[in-house]
């Protein structure tokens, strides 16, 4: 069965459109941010093709099936993504043809039209992917059985209300006369909502609406059938939110939702591993790394569930330790200096760059971090050693043999860090004396090796959306030396384990190896502020 415009057109554009982005040099977030966006169109059709093909093998749908029903209305949707892309392919093609100042010029007045067009994708994506997920559910017949649990949900829910009610002594509406309505058969209310569904999918736009800026929004519509149907707002409110879940699982299965149970809580709880980012004085390069790797990490786990890494640290080879001094050429430097402003201020960027609490909160206390040396330690207890210039890759690998020497008979020390030379950039000034554009290459040199090796060593995927687009939100806190925590205490798992369990949030804390001990708590924003109570009466 074809859908109208071919698939390989539309995969065609959006191609077009990544690569142009791809190539342009140092091109902002907005369009890395855009680039990404589209990538998702191209899962999206191609499931919603891979549907049709399995429709054409079973003989070729009949006009009653869905898969014929919803072609349609599956038409339209694709039409209105075609529409948006290329208007997105103008406005980027014109960027790539232009001269760096005129880029920054052309920028700002196209600012406002991609983030348009950025939102009207990711809702045009959404409602293909809502049909989608109707069609393939009463396809393979697996919405039935899940209308029919979270109806029969709903309906003991009511009998509770009910029964609460009347032990108050209320069992009616005020002013109302007759025995109450008997509850409906739930068989008799599956077969309503599959009659609704199967409506959305018949519905056929018409050319008025055809000509409308903004399309009509495809859970719109399943309200308004669900509601033809008779069934009450709180029957309405939990079909389309078990939509939304079978949706997400369809377009990206590998996601875990962070509150489901054991599967969610091996994938966020399990430790992934101890970064450490390492530079010459620990107060630039180092210190911009760091915490471009915490907002990756918090922006992933919002959208995602997924916690990327253990902990992030930094440090400076040429800060004295016991351990570098004995082995490195001096005069090494003393720690304990603050970063510096202008390192803050370039990787904090502008408000809206990742904005969010979030980042309120890791700048916070990144801005407390105090320059640190090299500890022979470090070497057993950190996975990954990461390096932004050659002279600090030199002296880790010779820190590295006289750790090994001296821990030759320690097991412990068997698996030491890997050392990986991300990039070599060498500062050619102090950072206040930089110019905004060398600045802004050293940033954007530091995060793109950040991301090259995320994605290489540890699997990352670019989150679909910004930080604060995801289903969850984190908040994190530091716990000074008095409230450390014993990691391995019993009765700390049993604690942590009612709390989790009452607000259905992820609480992850790290070992106390420095001064302080860190909390992340990730979960549903409304489900926050309870978590972070309680473990702050409970610890903090």
């Amino acid at each position: 069965m074809s859908f109208g415009i071919g698939l390989g057109d539309v995969l065609q554009l959006t191609s077009m459109i990544i690569g142009t982005i791809k190539n342009i040099h140092s091109a902002p977030e907005e369009l890395r941010d855009l680039a990404a966006r589209v990538a998702s169109v191209e899962s999206t059709l191609e499931l919603l093709s891979e549907l049709a093909s399995a429709g054409g093998l079973a003989g070729g749908p009949s006009k009653n099936d869905p898969l014929a029903a919803s072609q349609d209305a599956a038409e339209f949707k694709k039409q209105k993504i075609v529409e948006t892309l290329s208007e997105m392919q103008k406005i980027v093609v014109k960027y790539k043809d232009a001269s760096l100042y005129e880029r920054a010029k052309y920028l700002m007045s196209s600012k406002n039209a991609l983030s348009t067009l950025d939102f009207k994708l990711s809702q045009q994506i959404h409602d293909l992917t809502t049909l989608i997920t109707i069609l393939n559910g009463l396809l393979t017949s697996q919405l039935q059985p899940l209308i029919e649990k979270v109806l029969e949900k709903q309906d003991e829910a009511s009998e509770k209300d009910e029964k609460r009610w009347a032990a108050v002594g209320v069992g009616k509406t005020s002013g109302s006369s007759g025995p109450s309505k008997a509850p409906e058969n739930v068989p008799e209310k599956v077969h309503r909502v599959q009659t609704a569904l199967n409506s959305v999918l018949k519905s056929k736009p018409s050319d008025s609406t055809m000509s409308q800026q903004n399309d009509s929004l495809v859970q719109n519509d399943i309200e308004t059938q669900l509601d033809q149907a008779g069934l009450s707002t709180t029957d309405i409110s939990a079909v389309i939110k078990m939509i939304g879940q079978q949706g997400r699982r369809l377009t990206h299965p590998e996601d875990i939702d962070a509150t489901s149970g054991a599967g969610g809580k091996q994938r966020l709880n399990g430790p992934t591993g101890w970064i450490m980012v390492v530079d010459n004085h620990n107060s630039v390069r180092s210190i911009i790394a760091q915490t471009y790797l915490e907002f990756v990490r918090v922006w992933t786990a919002n959208l995602t569930g997924t916690w990327l890494f253990n902990r992030v640290e930094s440090a400076g080879v040429q800060i004295a330790t016991r351990f570098s001094s004995k082995h490195l050429p001096g005069p090494l430097k003393m720690g304990k200096e603050q970063p510096k402003h202008a390192t803050l201020k370039a990787i904090a960027g502008k408000d809206s760059y990742f904005g969010s609490a979030e980042k309120q909160d890791i700048l916070a206390r990144v801005q407390r971090h105090r320059s640190r040396g090299i500890d022979d330690w470090h070497f057993r207890k950190y996975d990954y050693m990461l390096c932004f210039n050659r002279q600090a890759f030199d002296s880790l690998h010779v820190l590295a043999a006289r750790c090994k020497e001296k821990h030759s008979g320690d097991p412990s020390y068997a698996t030491p860090a890997r050392i990986i030379l991300v990039s070599d950039l060498v500062l050619q000034a102090a950072i206040e004396k930089l110019d905004k554009r060398e600045v802004n290459i050293l940033v954007e040199t530091i995060k793109a090796g950040i991301k090259d090796f995320l994605t290489r060593e540890l699997g990352w995927t670019r989150p679909q959306g910004g930080i604060l687009n995801g289903p969850f939100r984190t908040k994190q806190f530091v716990l000074p030396p008095a409230r450390i925590i014993r990691l391995d205490s019993t009765e700390l798992d049993a604690e942590l384990h009612k709390i989790t369990t009452r607000t259905e949030c992820r609480i992850r804390i790290t070992d106390a190896y420095f001064e302080n001990q860190l909390v992340s708590i990730t979960g549903r924003k409304e489900a926050l502020p309870l978590a972070v109570s309680l473990l702050k009466e409970r610890f903090a």
